[in-house]
């Protein structure tokens, strides 16, 4: 892997930082995703130059708790039996990245018919 062609900051650092702000379809700019990364991205250098300068607040320094999301498996898209995709994601789903899936909730649409797919 040539990590000079890699634009992904932690493939590129020392050291790695990564935010994620969304969700956003791939290929789309959202003005309100641009301006939530862009105060994300702002506070953090804050922060850290803060940090740096020893000039946190008494609230900064103490711990927190963040909520965490674990990839628990992989599920495949249907397919049909020569191969090719049988289902897209949920329409319902689109715009829900990181929302709790619970057994029985149709992940998948079926691309001809639209029936819903566990």
């Amino acid at each position: 892997l040539d990590v000079a062609d890699e634009p992904f900051l932690p493939l590129v650092a020392k050291t790695d930082l990564t935010f994620e702000v969304g969700p956003q379809a791939h290929g789309t700019l959202l003005a309100e995703v641009v301006r939530r990364q862009r105060r994300l991205v702002l506070d953090s250098l804050d922060f850290i130059d803060r940090l740096n300068r020893s000039k946190l607040s008494e609230e900064e320094r103490s711990p927190k708790s963040v909520e965490v999301f674990v990839a628990n498996e992989t599920v495949s898209y249907p397919r049909r039996p020569d191969g090719e995709l049988a289902a897209a994601i949920a329409s319902r789903l689109q715009g829900s990245d990181f929302e709790l899936l619970r057994p029985g909730d149709a992940v998948f649409e079926d691309v001809d018919t639209g029936d819903l797919i566990l």
